[in-house]
């Protein structure tokens, strides 16, 4: 469950961030044609443009969190390999 933390993190960003993107666009729609008029139909490209920017930052910044874990256990592999190795150099 808690192995490999960062790619689920990443998988987690891109998923939550499509549907994020495709429920602001169906909304949107559904604002744009709601038939109230021309200023909620303009509300609704608004809704659509800010809402996918908000959904593609949100995704960003738990792509980079899910980045940052893989790089820290990458880090924490190799640091446990040379110290592995420098133990060997010692016991020698």
């Amino acid at each position: 469950m808690f192995n490999n933390a960062g790619h689920k993190v990443k998988t987690y960003a891109k998923v939550v961030s499509i549907l994020m993107m495709i429920l602001f666009v169906f909304a949107g729609l559904v604002l744009m044609f709601s038939g109230q008029g021309t200023g909620v139909a303009i509300g609704g490209i608004f809704y659509i443009a800010i809402g996918c920017l908000v959904a593609w930052l949100s995704g960003l910044v738990l792509f980079a969190m899910g980045q940052a874990c893989e790089s820290a256990q990458a880090c924490e592999a190799k640091l446990q390999e040379l110290t592995k190795k420098l133990q060997e150099l010692e016991n020698k």
